[in-house]
């Protein structure tokens, strides 16, 4: 007779209600080993006070070590460890609108997250915040906020600045699940408008300061409030274009307080480098031939007034 000599399994069956049994069991040895507790703490409270006060309020060694220069996972953390100013906060809510995003986490947990091809915002970002890391994928750069202490303190001070519709429905939305009162939308300030144009922003060789989004009411605030004109791009993006005397006043302010370097070199550039000079001097060559042209016609018409008497033919 052939035998195996592979040993047959022992499988162990728990159904459930052997696991209610073992966990009603677990329970009860819990709550008696925390009223064994509690009495114990009782009793040295009587008899040794001193010593029971020294129980009590002896605080724990933190097992992370503290990054110097960083908060971490602190309760504390309130707006008198949050020092931004007035044009800070417009900045950054400005920013926000125009390269941010905010959502929830499981319908309860509120994220900020930017997303950059300039790095240079998002390190301001951080050091504003005192907080974040900034991860790089292929040619982008991102930044995002889940800490709830920090995110509720963002979500306040954009609701001190909103000025897109989209993205005050979005916030209150935010606000709603964690009862904060709701926001309303406000007017651009020069803050404001610097930080969304250091996120959606451009300039032009006219010269002119573009700024650009999908939602058609951030662009008319912005038009009503510092002029300029809109157009429709061919991807159905809105396009607000300032230029003139007023832009080039613009962009002085922008060149000084703009914390993206590249955008503020190709402004420059645009209102004084070479690209300004060769787009006057072109500008110059066109202006010299119209004008040179309406002349040889005027001088035309004065030699030959029969031809204002001719009847206009109509095309057919």
């Amino acid at each position: 007779m052939y035998m195996s000599s592979v040993r047959p399994r022992l499988k162990t069956i728990t159904t459930q209600t052997e696991h209610k049994k073992l966990r009603s069991v677990y329970n009860k040895e819990y709550r008696g080993h925390q009223r064994a507790l509690m009495k114990t703490l009782r009793e040295l409270a009587k008899h040794n006070p001193e010593v029971y006060n020294s129980i009590i309020t002896h605080e724990t060694p933190s097992k992370t070590k503290q990054t110097p220069g960083r908060r971490r996972h602190d309760p504390e953390y309130n707006i008198r460890q949050f020092p931004l100013t007035d044009s800070e906060e417009q900045w950054l809510t400005g920013f926000t609108e125009g390269d941010g995003s905010i959502s929830l986490q499981s319908r309860k947990y509120p994220k900020i997250f930017y997303g950059q091809k300039e790095r240079h915002p998002l390190d301001h970002i951080q050091s504003l915040l005192d907080a974040g890391k900034i991860h790089e994928y292929n040619t982008k750069y991102t930044l995002a906020y889940c800490k709830r202490n920090l995110t509720t303190l963002l979500l306040s001070v954009f609701a001190k600045h909103i000025v897109s519709e989209h993205y005050c429905a979005n916030l209150n939305i935010t606000l709603k699940v964690l009862n904060l009162p709701p926001a309303t939308q406000h007017e651009p300030t020069l803050d404001w408008l610097i930080g969304f144009w250091d996120a959606e922003g451009s300039s032009g060789t006219q010269p002119s300061i573009n700024a650009s989004q999908k939602e058609k009411d951030v662009i008319d605030k912005i038009k009503a409030t510092f002029g300029g004109s809109i157009d429709i791009q061919s991807n159905g993006v809105y396009r607000w274009r300032l230029t003139g005397s007023r832009a080039r006043t613009l962009a002085e302010t922008i060149a000084t307080k703009s914390h993206n370097p590249s955008r503020t070199e190709r402004l420059i550039n645009n209102f004084t480098g070479p690209i300004h000079e060769a787009h006057r001097e072109k500008y110059r060559v066109l202006s010299r031939k119209r004008w040179e042209e309406r002349k040889r016609v005027k001088t035309y018409i004065k030699e030959h007034p029969e031809i204002t008497k001719q009847p206009v033919k109509k095309p057919t």
